[in-house]
């Protein structure tokens, strides 16, 4: 007695036992089944092998706060990366005061794992962004499906809390005013390895630029104006074109808009341009939002009650802002981290 396989052109020969034994029919009756059947298999069977890659561990660990300064970078994907898609854009790292690192990118473990080795240290005590595109692609020639990002702190010698004044640094010109000064961004502006500090003022509506003259001593300052800005307050840096340099966002608390300061490495900027946000800027964070590589804005408005995104077109440019809802009341404040440990950066607001 025989029994077919209708669908699949696989049979089965039964003894005088009634035990079954598999065999494989090849029969005159069903030779194109089989050959549909192996088809149907050999795509599937391509289609699973070329899943989007994805990260498994990475290290240091997520919000460690004893990372060494020379420390190298590790991910591990669950399949071989493709190494002409691993570079400086596609696997990005930013210290919030030494700025963009560089450094050697190395594919180990039959390309399953991306080593980092940075070629300056970090900055003790520093915030460090590890952001992957989704331009990162497997040898299968898959892209990520979305991106990955962690961040991490650089440790610092032991020290105590009694703290002294060194110096007072000042930020008027003579004779000059009140200028309100309102936050400040420290980063290595000029490329020197010593932090500088950018301090923005709400009623001169300008930015001052103090450059470290490798003491830890600011002497004279250069002012950037804010094209048509008013009450510039809240301000972050980051790498917003990909050149290698520390660039400015800054939000105009009166004026509703961010301005883009374009860093040369020099400690000087290129081009200042302003970009619409909604009522009343007064938090300010810079995320890549949608993992394609390059640094997105992100503003709270108080005026507003709501959040800005200005998404990057990926040359330092802006696509008009896209308003949202943050279920809060006069939103003032935001910041950036993974909460829930998942490789995407999330944004926590503060409201009243």
């Amino acid at each position: 007695m025989r029994w077919w396989s209708q669908l699949h052109g696989y049979g089965w020969d039964s003894d005088e036992n009634n035990s079954l034994k598999g065999v494989v029919c090849m029969s005159r009756s069903r030779p194109l089944l089989f050959i549909l059947f192996l088809l149907w298999i050999s795509g599937f069977c391509s289609e699973v092998s070329a899943s989007p890659p994805a990260v498994v561990t990475v290290s240091p660990f997520p919000q460690t706060l004893t990372a060494d300064i020379n420390t190298s970078i590790v991910i591990t994907f669950d399949t071989p990366i493709d190494p002409q898609t691993v570079n400086g854009t596609t696997v990005s790292v930013f210290g919030r005061w030494s700025g963009v690192a560089t450094g050697q990118y190395q594919l180990e473990n039959n390309d399953t794992q991306v080593r980092f080795v940075p070629s300056e240290p970090f900055s003790a005590g520093e915030w460090v962004t590890v952001s992957i595109s989704k331009g990162v692609m497997s040898q299968a020639g898959q892209s990520m499906s979305f991106g990955f990002a962690w961040n991490f702190w650089i440790k610092t010698e032991a020290g105590t809390l009694d703290l002294q004044e060194i110096a007072r640094i000042p930020i008027r010109e003579p004779g000059e005013g009140h200028i309100q000064s309102y936050g400040a961004y420290a980063g290595d502006l000029n490329e020197d390895g010593y932090t500088d500090l950018a301090v923005p003022n709400e009623r001169s509506n300008d930015v001052r630029v103090f450059l470290n003259d490798g003491t830890g001593g600011y002497g004279s300052f250069t002012i950037f104006p804010i094209p048509n800005g008013d009450f510039a307050s809240t301000n972050e840096g980051g790498d917003l074109n990909n050149d290698g340099h520390i660039d400015l966002a800054v939000g105009n608390g009166g004026g509703d808009s961010v301005t883009v300061y374009m860093g040369d490495g020099t400690g000087w900027f290129s081009s200042i341009t302003n970009y619409q946000a909604s009522s009343n800027v007064r938090g300010l964070s810079v995320m890549d939002l949608d993992g394609d590589g390059d640094v997105d804005v992100v503003t709270a408005n108080r005026g507003g009650n709501n959040l800005s995104i200005l998404l990057n077109n990926g040359n330092g440019t802006f696509a008009p802002r896209i308003n949202m809802e943050a279920n809060g009341l006069n939103e003032t404040a935001c910041a950036v981290a993974d909460a829930n440990g998942d490789g995407i950066l999330d944004l926590f607001v503060g409201a009243q």
